[in-house]
């Protein structure tokens, strides 16, 4: 198992360990921004779509965020909508 699945992390210590990937994570707490302050990575993908679907599997009851842990180039916008897109 990878080093990072295994104790609590800060928000910091997940983008640390998870450089360039897609974390699911389960928080235990949020900023008043909704940015996670700590919690556990429950996965890890190399794309959204990975996440997606194992957000999915895992069902309903947990309070689950997901995180990228890489630059985001600055000519790129992000937007969320409240139904699925394919």
């Amino acid at each position: 198992m990878h080093r990072c699945y295994e104790c609590r992390m800060t928000e910091a210590e997940i983008v640390e360990c998870w450089k360039g990937k897609w974390v699911l994570i389960e928080y235990r707490k949020l900023d008043r921004n909704l940015d996670v302050i700590d919690g556990d990575v429950v996965a890890a993908a190399a794309t959204k779509e990975e996440i997606y679907k194992l957000q999915m599997s895992i069902g309903g009851g947990k309070k689950l965020a997901i995180r990228y842990c890489g630059e985001w180039p600055t000519d790129v916008a992000v937007m969320f909508c409240l139904t699925p897109s394919r």
